[in-house]
């Protein structure tokens, strides 16, 4: 799911402490700095919410 960045979403991020990339899924393999499913997981890595236009989520997201 492709959500834009605006400032409403960079404030819920910071006061609630949202999680939403790779390196914070279950299914993040960080030796292989890959997904352990096999998704293409560049698209979905951190990113600096200032700087992007964008974040997708993935629907296999499951919180460690």
């Amino acid at each position: 799911m492709r959500t834009r960045i605006d400032s409403i979403l960079v404030e819920q991020v910071r006061a609630y402490q949202l999680r939403y990339s790779c390196e914070d899924c279950c299914h993040f393999d960080e030796e292989a700095q890959d997904c352990s499913l096999g998704y293409p997981n560049q698209p979905h890595r951190r990113r600096e919410l200032l700087i992007a236009e964008e974040v997708v989520f993935c629907k296999e997201f499951d919180l460690v």
